[in-house]
């Protein structure tokens, strides 16, 4: 009975739908968050003429996701429904592709499409990311008959180019490993006279045209956001912590300065002690992968992992950006697992370093268990992540549209939290903040659940415009901006909590308002949820029009900027008198003679 039940593929297709169950119920909970609604605005709002030649300018990625969206977008389908659809199918495709096509053993097939990065962070949150990660699984089956099939391998990188500009990068590092082997194949010469009669170089020759177009479409413009933020460590350590430190986060590890999604590697501060330690765990696994890989295939990770880290290094990397390494890592491992050499490197460490039987028996189990944690702990993180997904809200956006609609609040002129930038003058070097008038971002997941912008400030409120653009205005763009911002009136709601003295002055305070909302949220990473709160404010003279109180407590928490921990809500609950609560907390900051 046990073998027959061991037989086939029984056990991988119970895997595959318990892997599909779970995947739908903690989609079920989860709220989509800004990345995720931004990427379906733009697909609903914007013409096919910004979507591929405008908006990659200010995206910094090729325009595949967003025409892909804009199917279900344009056609008016429910935004969380499609998108989460969309999620459920890239990401079951995917595991399927693992589970009945990788040679990897069974544990290690199973334990990996439900690690962190595949199931919950690139997969129940639904980024072009998810989409990458299986165009890599592809290109690892295909990847292996480039020489029968070089035209089905150009696609496949072809498709990776278009799906983000990391897939450029690492598309490039490929291309670079499979040009290096026609090189030592047939010299340079002959390498450059069959350029356009050989297939294979013929390939690569069109593909490199083609990245070069889309990198050119995604290049960031001048004023482009993302592009202009401030740097505050060295490079060094930076190149350090993504060459070394980065497949230990993806695997094993979570760094302090990576606690949390959002973390950029180019503003974070490093731990030297940390940095060392987690450094050399680093240099331990990429041995580790030496010692698994053959000289063949090996290329195929160091390669477009260099690229890689140097970008990430010199340029720009966030926190869910981790997810690039996991597909690299896994790229190879798919390819190494159907290599018959591979362990070439390591059976030759293995009989220098293993003099005696047993030394061997030592050797092989200390890979067995750094393999078993690096299964093991992203099956832990995956757990955490979706449990805490389904226990609190991901994003405040279903739940403050739910609110906007059944007060009647969404046709209220309704003004939304902004960034901000900073000038400095020349001649006195004084430095003078002003609202980044175009990232205006608070509203954008909640404007997914509508047909219409609901912001005043967000592009004018433009219906046809209802995303941001991530562009910096100058100062003098700024102030015009400012000036129709008042034109449209008073604000009657506000979403966030921006600084109305930097377009109202004195005129608009937020004596003015109430705090009627609280819509509380999860920053979840791994196994940390960190709470945060969406505050709606309602002007005093329409609260009775909405019929709606002020919240009692909680505003003074939100006015004065503190944050809320559970055990502080819990209290409030309880009837503690928030001064009570408040007190140790200002004893701390000001002193107990404050």
């Amino acid at each position: 009975m046990k073998q027959k039940l061991l037989s086939g593929k029984k056990i991988e297709w119970a895997a595959f739908i318990l892997f599909f169950g779970l995947f739908f119920a903690v989609s079920f909970f989860h709220e989509p968050w800004f990345d995720e609604a931004q990427a379906w605005q733009i697909a609903k709002c914007a013409s096919l003429r910004e979507i591929l030649f405008e908006i990659p300018h200010y995206e910094c990625h090729p325009p595949l996701w967003h025409l892909i969206l804009a199917v279900p977008a344009k056609l008016g389908f429910d935004f969380s429904v499609s998108l989460k659809a969309i999620g459920l199918l890239i990401t079951s495709a995917s595991a399927a592709i693992v589970l009945f096509r990788s040679a990897f053993p069974r544990p290690v097939r199973i334990a990996l499409i439900f690690s962190y990065f595949f199931f919950y962070q690139y997969g129940v949150i639904v980024r072009p990311y998810g989409l990458m990660l299986l165009l890599f699984l592809i290109l690892s089956l295909t990847l292996p008959r480039q020489n029968e099939r070089p035209w089905l391998n150009f696609a496949v990188l072809v498709l990776i180019c278009l799906s983000s500009a990391y897939g450029i990068l690492l598309a490039g590092g490929i291309c670079a490993c499979i040009l290096w082997d026609l090189f030592r194949k047939k010299g340079i010469k002959k390498l450059f006279l069959q350029l356009f009669t050989d297939q294979r170089t013929l390939s690569l020759f069109i593909l490199f045209v083609f990245a070069v177009l889309i990198a050119v479409q995604i290049v960031p413009r001048a004023d482009t956001y993302n592009s202009s933020f401030d740097e505050t460590n060295p490079v060094i350590p930076r190149f350090i912590c993504a060459l070394l430190t980065l497949p230990g986060e993806t695997l094993f590890s979570t760094a302090s300065w990576f606690g949390r999604d959002g973390t950029l590697l180019q503003t974070v501060s490093f731990s030297a002690y940390e940095l060392v330690m987690l450094s050399f765990l680093g240099a331990l696994l990429w041995l580790l992968i030496v010692c698994a890989s053959s000289k063949k295939n090996l290329k195929y990770l160091l390669v477009p992992y260099l690229f890689f880290a140097v970008f990430s290094a010199a340029v720009y990397l966030s926190g869910h950006h981790l997810g690039i390494v996991f597909i690299i890592l896994l790229f190879w491992a798919q390819l190494t697992a159907s290599d018959p050499e591979r362990f070439e490197t390591g059976k030759k460490i293995l009989s220098r370093l293993a003099k005696t039987e047993r030394d061997g028996k030592l050797l092989k189990g200390f890979w067995t268990a750094a393999a078993a944690i690096c299964l093991a702990i992203p099956l832990w993180w995956t757990a955490c992540a979706s449990v805490n997904d389904v226990k609190y809200p991901y994003c405040y956006s279903a739940e403050l549209a739910s609110f906007l609609k059944e007060t009647g609040l969404e046709d209220a002129l309704i003004l939304s939290g902004w960034s901000e930038r900073q000038s400095t003058d020349p001649d006195t070097g004084a430095v003078k903040k002003y609202p980044n008038t175009f990232v205006v971002g608070n509203v954008v997941p909640v404007n997914a659940y509508f047909r219409k912008n609901l912001a005043l400030n967000l592009n004018y409120g433009d219906d046809s415009h209802a995303f941001l653009y991530y562009r910096n205005p100058s100062p003098e763009r700024s102030a015009q901006d400012a000036a129709k911002w008042r034109e449209a009136g008073t604000p009657e709601v506000l979403i966030g909590k921006p600084d109305l003295t930097e377009v109202y002055g004195d005129s608009v305070t937020y004596s003015d308002f109430s705090l009627v909302a609280a819509v509380e949220y999860r920053f979840i990473w791994k196994t940390n949820a960190s709470v945060s709160y969406m505050p709606v404010f309602l002007r005093n003279d329409l609260l009775g029009k909405y019929s709606l109180e002020p919240l009692s407590g909680l505003e003074y928490a939100f006015i004065n900027g503190i944050v809320l921990t559970d055990e502080m809500r819990e209290q409030i609950e309880n009837g503690v008198p928030i001064e009570e609560i408040l007190e140790p907390y200002l004893d701390a900051i000001f002193g107990e003679d404050k």
